[in-house]
């Protein structure tokens, strides 16, 4: 079986070592080659990435440098402090990530392990030699269960399945409170006794996809047709209605609070995580598109030590800090 490794990274020099020890231990079972994608590093990793890429063919590597203001005029989304949106950003570098995968070069590989180039450490040889060792011939994705430090699942933002199918664009900032954080923690604990469990989206650092079925594929910070079908679909198997899920205002103060974008008669899609657009986390909108081409599954045993910091943790408390600063300046706006 021939695996393309592969990853979106920025000031990942610390990492380096752990990537290409993730590199090393998997060619030693199958055929491998890796492509990255770095942008606007202030430290060494264009520098060390382009080294490694000169030491050893396999590895493909792409840098940019994009200034601050192009990234801001390209998002449509914004923080009430006009930062541009991270998802937006993040969508566009693994988008120009998979146009490269997607070339010609790399059409005989038979799956793409994606995963987070900011690890801590390796990913585990012999868990992830059986992912791909196990990979169901109905699947088109098999996500990792990547752990905080406590044992939990750290990537709870990015997470759907039957029980849990939407995010913070459909359900609103009530995705981020600690009572959906305790139901989410508790179910997805649940989970460890399966072999695969399937989802609707899921990430948690690492991934493997059948290459051929990414093509057409993309990600966005936004809602595409496909989630929208998706969303639709969920809804009336739950014997419900688009309209049942917002039951709030759609102009708070004569501002906005999310749109209609897929009509009237859709889902109410709301601005959600402190940005003035309803985003959603990048990967639910290729997987939407994935998820008709083939299943999507958790396989719980794929367990690895993910990010030094716990990615749904990381949202509630952005947006925390991004909430307090617009009352502050709502109120000093009234004094």
């Amino acid at each position: 079986m021939r695996i393309l490794l592969a990853g979106i990274g920025k000031n990942i020099q610390k990492s380096l070592g752990a990537i290409q020890d993730t590199f090393s231990s998997l060619a030693s079972k199958f055929e491998c080659a890796a492509v990255f994608y770095e942008n606007n590093s202030s430290d060494n990793s264009a520098e060390l990435l382009q080294e490694w890429k000169k030491q050893d063919s396999r590895i493909h590597v792409t840098s940019e440098t994009i200034p601050f203001q192009e990234s801001l005029n390209r998002c449509k989304a914004r923080t009430w402090d006009n930062q541009p949106c991270r998802m937006e950003l993040l969508a566009e570098a693994r988008n120009k990530l998979l146009d490269r995968i997607m070339t010609p070069a790399f059409e005989g590989y038979d799956l793409v392990l994606m995963f987070d180039l900011d690890i801590v450490r390796p990913l585990p040889l012999s868990e992830t030699a059986d992912a791909i060792r196990t990979f169901p011939s109905d699947a088109a994705g098999v996500f990792s269960f990547g752990v905080n430090t406590a044992g939990k699942m750290y990537d709870l933002y990015t997470y759907r399945d039957v029980p849990f199918p939407f995010g913070p664009e459909i359900i609103g900032e009530h995705f981020f409170s600690n009572k959906h954080e305790k139901k989410l923690y508790r179910h997805t604990d649940g989970l460890k006794r399966h072999e695969f469990y399937p989802v609707y989206c899921a990430f948690n650092g690492a991934a493997l996809y059948r290459r051929e079925y990414l093509q057409g594929c993309r990600y966005s910070a936004y809602p595409n047709q496909d989630l929208d079908n998706l969303y639709r679909k969920i809804a009336s198997d739950m014997g419900k209605e688009p309209s049942n899920w917002f039951t709030g205002q759609t102009h708070i103060n004569s501002v906005l609070q999310g749109a209609y974008l897929f009509g009237e008669d859709g889902f109410f899609y709301q601005n959600n995580a402190g940005y003035d657009y309803p985003i959603i986390i990048e990967h639910a909108a290729l997987h939407a598109t994935l998820i008709k081409k083939g299943k999507l599954y958790l396989r719980p045993p794929w367990v690895h030590q993910s990010q030094n910091h716990d990615g749904y943790l990381f949202w509630h408390e952005r947006l925390m800090r991004i909430l307090s600063t617009a009352k502050r300046k709502q109120d000093e706006n009234l004094v």
